[in-house]
């Protein structure tokens, strides 16, 4: 099997070849604030950032939900409020009677997985289930998982909704809605198609378990029961632990996984056998006492006790971590910090996902692996490590294992940490931003944006100064960028002193320099966050004995020096200090600023 190699970049760095079948892009329609959205994933780890409640989660629920097993149920709150008109807009082409059109306007929620392979798979194994285009020079999978209103059901669904006879009115939204939105889930059902990239008419259905074959996804949520008293970390620890015993049961005969599993199964076994033999002795012991109260009647039907221990409860219910102490005596879990057993427990977790992954055996198939804030509870410095090593236990975990497969896991990091957001390159962070429904319609929406996307980025030095600084302006909803350390003390303090608005919203206080701050200018626009800068006026002018302009008061001064100000006044007439006195007068002077 040959391995194709990524593209190089800026960076210069050496990269790591691509996985010989990986999911390239996603895309989600009607989820939620995730109206439609299409994400391109990195080879390895793509890191997700912004604001809360901005979709990062939904975008992993999405695959959590069309994958279950289990009948899909999805309730119209799960469905874009920016999709509720739409419901309307269907219901009037069918009161026309165009039933075509109706149910072309009916929402649905889909989710729609591309996938890339290369030409030199020796086997396709399930992608084969996926691939319907007939085009050799073709290296693309297209598969639809769609939440739908089932065929023949539009007279049900929309029965009842009828124009006002008395007014003549025709039904509102609210209305509609109020109708059809108890059938949803009895009358919209999941479907799963394969579709071909070059001709999108060309489709096929494949059971939704021939999809589940081809795309393995497991989600790590935030650790947050490691600190409530209420459910223990042994708990947590010990359900890895019997996660890890079912892989290991499951594994092939002969490896080392399968010969601990039995050899734990052996045990119990003989602890059984021991333990029903000395409790059988127990009850012939009681017989007398039972006989006095009538046992065992006319007819005896003999007593006996048989024990019986399940492996399963005795790892999840009875396992946990304990460290070395002093004079033999070992520590309990909970003596631990809550950053070492949350990282504990996540490796953990990961070495039995791939363990479940790696039981389907040497058959090619994708890992998807949402990981949600793993910063919680580990300190800056080991956020960085972790989002730097996490792609290396795609070599680690197979090689504890003896494994000669290789391993292809790709993860979606979710973050609301700077320091892992620093510590990722340009090209794997997606920013998710909320925005109201252009149309002014109800409801908002998230747009998913990738930074190599934005034009005019200095990607170099904003990704070395984000990395030297802090990464806030990925989380925050304004930002304000000030030259020097007199404004960064000063600033926060006016805020607070003055009690303004500011002091209850996130906002991102960066010292980036006159020189500096105009490279940002792409970046803000790109994000679209609402930006103060100070900055000094820098006023130069003629000096007597130099032939070039210096530095001046302002009010001597015919220019300014000043960088930021040069890039937004590009117009030199504009740049005289008098000018720019003006212009601070006006609105004008509040065209990048926004409404802070």
């Amino acid at each position: 099997m040959t391995q194709q190699t990524a593209p190089t970049d800026s960076s210069d760095e050496p990269k790591e070849p691509l996985a010989p079948m990986r999911v390239s892009r996603i895309d989600v329609r009607n989820f939620r604030l995730l109206r439609k959205v299409d994400i391109d994933l990195d080879s390895r780890t793509t890191v997700l950032v912004g604001r809360n409640n901005s979709g990062k989660t939904t975008l992993a629920e999405a695959f959590t939900r069309f994958l279950q097993p289990a009948t899909l149920n999805f309730t119209m709150a799960d469905f874009s409020a920016e999709s509720y008109p739409e419901f309307l807009e269907a219901w009037k082409a069918y009161a026309t009677g165009d039933e075509e059109v109706a149910r072309s306007l009916l929402p649905e929620i889909s989710l729609t997985v591309e996938i890339s392979y290369s030409k030199e798979l020796p086997e396709y194994g399930p992608l084969a289930a996926a691939i319907v285009d007939l085009d050799p020079d073709c290296t693309t999978a297209m598969i639809r998982l769609s939440y739908s209103l089932e065929g023949g059901r539009l007279s049900d669904f929309f029965e009842g909704i009828a124009v006002d006879p008395n007014t003549g009115e025709e039904p509102d939204v609210e209305r509609v809605l109020g109708f059809v939105g108890d059938r949803v889930q009895g009358m919209f059902a999941r479907s799963v198609t394969a579709i071909d990239p070059g001709d999108a008419s060309n489709t096929r259905d494949i059971a939704l378990e021939a999809m589940r074959r081809i795309l393995t996804v497991h989600f790590l949520k935030a650790q947050r029961g490691l600190d409530d008293e209420k459910e223990r970390p042994k708990d947590l620890i010990g359900s890895i632990f019997q996660s890890l015993f079912d892989a290991a049961s499951k594994a092939n005969d002969g490896s080392a996984q399968k010969e601990t599993a039995d050899a734990l199964t052996e045990a119990v076994a003989g602890i059984e056998q021991d333990l029903g033999t000395r409790v059988s002795e127990m009850v012939k012991g009681i017989i007398p006492a039972l006989r006095s109260f009538g046992y065992p009647g006319l007819t005896d039907p003999g007593l006996k006790a048989e024990t019986t221990l399940d492996i399963e409860r005795l790892l999840g219910n009875h396992t946990s971590i304990r460290y070395d102490g002093v004079a033999g005596v070992s520590l309990p879990e909970s003596y631990s910090g809550l950053g070492s057993r949350n990282l504990i427990l996540m490796l953990l977790t990961l070495l039995s996902y791939y363990r479940e992954y790696a039981t389907r055996g040497n058959m090619p198939g994708l890992h998807l692996v949402f990981i949600e804030e793993p910063e919680a509870h580990l300190h800056p410095q080991m956020q960085e490590v972790f989002i730097e090593q996490l792609a290396s236990v795609a070599e680690l975990f197979p090689a504890l294992d003896e494994k000669t497969h290789p391993w292809w896991p790709q993860f979606a990091v979710s973050t609301h940490s700077s320091h892992v957001a620093n510590r990722a390159d340009f090209s794997t962070i997606r920013y998710f931003r909320v925005e109201n429904d252009p149309k002014d319609g109800p409801g908002h929406h998230t747009n998913v944006l990738d930074l190599t996307d934005a034009e005019g980025l200095n990607k170099k030095f904003l990704h070395q100064y984000l990395t030297l600084t802090r990464s806030d302006l990925f989380f925050a909803d304004k930002a304000i960028l000030v030259e020097g350390t007199s404004e960064r003390l000063i600033v926060p303090a006016a805020i607070r002193n003055a009690k303004h608005k500011l002091s209850r919203q996130y906002v991102a206080l960066m010292e980036v320099g006159g020189a500096y701050a105009h490279i940002f200018f792409p970046l803000l626009d790109f994000l679209r966050i609402p930006t103060l800068i100070i900055t000094d006026i820098d006023a130069i002018g003629q000096v007597e004995g130099n032939s070039r302009d210096g530095a001046t008061t302002v009010h001597e001064g015919t220019s300014t020096s000043n960088a930021t100000i040069k890039k937004w006044f590009p117009d030199s007439d504009a740049q005289n200090p008098t000018a720019l006195l003006d212009a601070a007068e006006t609105d004008g002077s509040a065209a990048r600023i926004g409404d802070i």
